[in-house]
């Protein structure tokens, strides 16, 4: 990138960062949740000295170039998760969060943190154990500016393990950029909950059981072709457990006559025995799917023959 064009980023930074406080008139006639609603891509670090950015750190241009890190926002819930694959951590996989966010002002947000995979597993349930308390709340100044955000992240993440130190220090910002919306809006869209499991038997269902919030929470993000997924499985594990540092993905989706669903994984986070990382809609696995309801479904997956092999069923979160 052209030394012009980082300057365009910093001086966007600045404009965002320093300029003036937005008018009364205008947060109340701005809904600042609509336009954080999407999904985005993390494009920079912003470095800060006393509150005041100083230079942009492209990720493109870091240490770290094939980075991705991707984030949704929905319905008041948020989920982000990179692709930072490393063999040494007992996971291997990304590291990924989830939780819930509100808007205090057109200049802070706050996101509350119930469950992780990866390198977050640790930092979310530690605290939350240790103080009895169900999420982990993390206090964000904000900037919007069109199809770009930066975020102001406190020392809170310092030390999270699976979060890459060049383009995490102590103080800075992230530079995220809004994700294209791929589809039109379909029926499978929304935020989704796993609530119960169904066992198959040469492709027979034989058994449903119920899965408790409390053992594993598998929260399902679909939005305009895209999708994002965390499942915690830290209430039905131990620490040192393959699955105690869950499992996560994110790729892009096409929604085939309400019956079928094409999800195509370009990463994952949390533990994983292969590394993924596929261009867009290269590598994809057929779900059939059927609607109870608008508010409720079931998804199959099916082996190389048809044969069904697993199913769940998901309930919308409100």
């Amino acid at each position: 990138m052209s030394v012009a064009k980082k300057s365009v980023i910093i001086f966007f930074t600045l404009v965002v960062a320093c300029g003036e406080s937005p008018k009364k008139g205008d947060i109340i006639d701005k809904n600042p949740l609509l336009e954080l609603e999407g999904f985005w891509n993390r494009i920079g670090t912003i470095q800060t000295v006393n509150g005041v950015p100083v230079d942009t750190i492209l990720i493109t241009e870091s240490e770290t170039p094939k980075l991705r890190q991707i984030k949704v926002f929905y319905n008041g819930h948020i989920a982000w998760m990179n692709n930072d694959y490393n063999p040494s951590n007992p996971w291997t996989g990304g590291t990924g969060m989830y939780g819930k966010y509100k808007i205090n002002s057109m200049e802070s947000i706050t996101e509350s943190i119930s469950h992780g995979t990866g390198g977050s597993v640790n930092w979310i349930h530690t605290y939350k154990d240790s103080l009895g308390v169900n999420y982990r709340d993390v206090n964000l100044g904000i900037s919007l500016n069109g199809n770009y955000h930066s975020l102001n992240v406190p020392p809170v993440f310092e030390g999270m393990e699976g979060i890459d130190d060049t383009q995490n220090p102590t103080a800075y910002m992230e530079l995220w950029e809004k994700m294209s919306e791929i589809n039109s809006e379909t029926k499978a869209d929304g935020v989704w909950k796993r609530v119960y499991e169904i066992q198959y038997v040469n492709g027979i269902p034989v058994d449903t059981v119920s899965v408790p919030s409390d053992g594993t929470l598998d929260v399902h993000f679909r939005k305009n072709g895209r999708f994002l997924y965390q499942v915690d499985n830290t209430g039905i594990s131990e620490p040192g457990d393959d699955l105690h540092w869950g499992f996560g993905g994110y790729g892009q989706y096409d929604l085939i006559n309400e019956k079928s669903i094409m999800e195509y994984h370009e990463f994952v986070s949390g533990r994983t025995d292969s590394v993924i990382q596929n261009p867009p809609k290269t590598e994809g696995q057929a779900i059939e799917l059927e609607f109870y309801n608008d508010d409720l479904f079931k998804q199959v997956q099916l082996d190389s023959v048809g044969v069904k092999l697993r199913g769940v069923v998901y309930e919308r979160v409100q």
